[in-house]
């Protein structure tokens, strides 16, 4: 996995910022770029990019089914007007939009497991908690 080097600037990162900021922004990423490697392409290919399927047969057929509820939910959102989205075209990116979303939450939630809560809800943004703000520094990422 190569991260360009200005991912480590501002706006994306730095180390002076609050932990909520690094692991929805820079976390995010990390975790989105790493899922690529399980996705429904990275799946195809071994640790020495070779074209192996790295999953053994039911696991093929579990994440096929799981990799159907993302195409079809992904269908259902309408872009711009009565534009759908296609959730097969787009499904590498929205298993890893989810499982880097998932991974850097919980990385966060275990920082704040050993270092204490950073922020009380709404004291950053009024009326949002804590959790809903990492996620809108998430969703504003890319």
């Amino acid at each position: 996995i190569n991260f360009p080097a200005g991912i480590l600037e501002s706006p994306m990162y730095s180390a002076s910022w609050p932990g909520l900021w690094q692991y929805a922004r820079l976390g995010y990423v990390v975790g989105h770029e790493s899922i690529h490697g399980f996705d429904n392409n990275g799946c195809h290919y071994n640790a020495f990019g070779q074209q192996v399927d790295i999953f053994h047969q039911k696991t093929q057929q579990i994440y096929a089914q799981q990799a159907e509820c993302i195409v079809d939910l992904y269908n259902k959102f309408i872009a711009y007007g009565n534009t759908t989205m296609n959730g097969e075209r787009t499904l590498g990116e929205n298993i890893a939009d989810i499982g880097g979303s998932k991974n850097a939450y919980r990385a966060y939630q275990a920082y704040v497991a050993r270092n204490g809560p950073e922020f009380s809800d709404g004291e950053l943004i009024s009326g949002m908690s804590t959790e809903q703000v990492f996620f809108l520094l998430l969703g504003q990422t890319w």
